[in-house]
């Protein structure tokens, strides 16, 4: 059996059933899933997706352009995704630094949009890993420009927050010269804000109980 992605240390194995069930769990027990109207604590789901190499003769994961079949995809790579999006509920997922069939992950609108909310019907926040959107344009080649870059990932790609300082740097010159409206923005900051109001941020912290956690409550018996 081949290795699944460049981390399988950081799983239960390479079987992607075993993965998906381990991931529903873990996820509905980090968040507290239906323990109270709030979740205890966003879970990310990464990386987002077919990332299976990290730094292999002389190719590493921000320059990696894989190819992967339809199949393969849908066998190997995305059930344990998907059952963390279903059955586990993530609130996050992490696109990853690198390419799929000439696509990176964090502008590949086929996969966070189509699949991810359409398909699969995650509602989260979808956020980059930390510097893939300079790659998109900086190793992948992808894009050219900044303006381009932005269009390619905060609004055609479906993520949600730049998990990096690309965005930060250059979203107000793309509102500058016209090429992004604040209407392009709205979506993103809606999935955001929604995770927030989820993990009970903008209400009273005494109505929260998992506001009511602290340092004491860390290294305990109970704990």
């Amino acid at each position: 059996m081949k290795p699944r992605w460049g981390r399988g240390q950081e799983t239960p194995g390479e079987d992607p059933t075993a993965n998906g069930i381990y991931a529903a769990h873990f996820i509905s027990a980090f968040q507290a899933n239906g323990k109270s109207k709030y979740v205890k604590a966003s879970a990310c789901l990464k990386h987002w997706d077919a990332y299976n190499l990290e730094d292999w003769h002389g190719v590493d994961r921000h320059h990696y352009d894989g190819n992967v079949t339809e199949q393969d995809l849908a066998d190997s790579y995305q059930p344990a995704f998907e059952a963390g999006v279903r059955e586990g509920e993530a609130t996050s997922v992490m696109c990853s630094y690198q390419a799929t069939n000439g696509v990176p992950s964090c502008a590949n609108g086929d996969w966070n949009n189509k699949i991810l909310r359409q398909a699969w019907g995650f509602k989260g926040y979808l956020t980059s890993d930390c510097g893939a959107v300079s790659d998109v344009q900086n190793t992948h080649h992808y894009t050219s420009t900044p303006d381009e870059t932005i269009k390619a990932t905060l609004i055609n790609g479906g993520m949600d927050i730049d998990c990096g300082g690309f965005v930060t740097s250059n979203l107000a010159n793309s509102f500058k010269d016209g090429s992004i409206k604040v209407s392009d923005v709205t979506t993103p900051l809606v999935h955001q804000f929604n995770v927030l109001i989820e993990l009970g941020l903008f209400d009273d912290a005494t109505n929260q109980p998992y506001r009511q956690i602290s340092a004491k409550d860390v290294n305990t018996p109970e704990a």
